[in-house]
């Protein structure tokens, strides 16, 4: 896959924090079916700050449904 889709690495040309990359994992086996927990995982080139976020599900609680 990585030799069909051209990449661009930023290694060195990151100089100021606020470039991130970021990826989303769904934690199910080998079924989407029912529930199951995702994470986001969000780094910054410069710095290497990580952040890590996981939720149960995708749903929207409906206290916050529009």
């Amino acid at each position: 896959m990585k030799t069909k889709i051209p990449l661009k690495l930023l290694d060195g040309e990151t100089k100021v924090p606020g470039f991130v990359e970021g990826d989303t994992v769904a934690h199910c086996g080998n079924s989407i079916a029912g529930e199951y927990a995702n994470t986001l995982t969000v780094v910054d080139l410069f710095s290497g700050w990580t952040e890590l976020r996981s939720c149960w599900t995708k749903m929207l609680p409906a206290s916050q449904a529009p």
